[in-house]
């Protein structure tokens, strides 16, 4: 029924900055990498150190303990992964029948998001357990992934067939 359909379309806050290091390699691990692999993917975000000029004086270097490198050839495939994550929840969610996707035709496949990047857009009915389920499971992927969703950028939308005031 369209009534009872929303849209989310949320941003995460600095998206790439804030990848926690140990929920990707977590998540490799998951997907089934072969430990030489994970080893090399440790060296690769393990071995980066950055210093800084203030004043005109470059500062000692420091080792970041979270982020990936936006320029870096790898960046997009591990994010790639990490968003891989939210979308496995989401959708196992959806099969146990506690978060009702939508569909485009009647008898079609029903989906709850998008995921492009930094931007995510979810798709699901407005009934409490949906609801719950969503909010529950997002708040899960941010706290163990250091993701952060920038309220200011996010929206909420509703079918046009919603009844206001409700």
């Amino acid at each position: 029924m369209l009534e009872n359909r929303t849209r989310v379309k949320t941003d995460m806050s600095k998206a790439f900055d804030r990848v926690k290091w140990d929920f990707l390699f977590k998540l490799v691990e998951t997907v089934g990498f072969p430990e030489h692999w994970i080893n090399l993917i440790k060296e690769c975000v393990n071995t980066v150190v950055y210093s800084v000029i203030v004043n005109g004086q470059v500062s000692d270097t420091f080792k970041p303990s979270c982020g990936l490198r936006q320029r870096d050839p790898l960046s997009p495939i591990f994010f790639a992964l990490y968003t891989e994550a939210l979308s496995s929840s989401l959708q196992f969610h959806q099969d146990q029948g506690t978060l009702k996707g939508i569909g485009l035709a009647r008898n079609g496949p029903k989906f709850t998001h998008l995921l492009f990047a930094d931007d995510s857009y979810f798709f699901m009915h407005l009934d409490n357990k949906s609801l719950d389920s969503f909010r529950s499971k997002l708040s899960i992927f941010c706290y163990d992934s250091g993701q952060i969703v920038n309220q200011n950028k996010s929206i909420i939308t509703f079918s046009p067939l919603y009844p206001q005031g409700c």
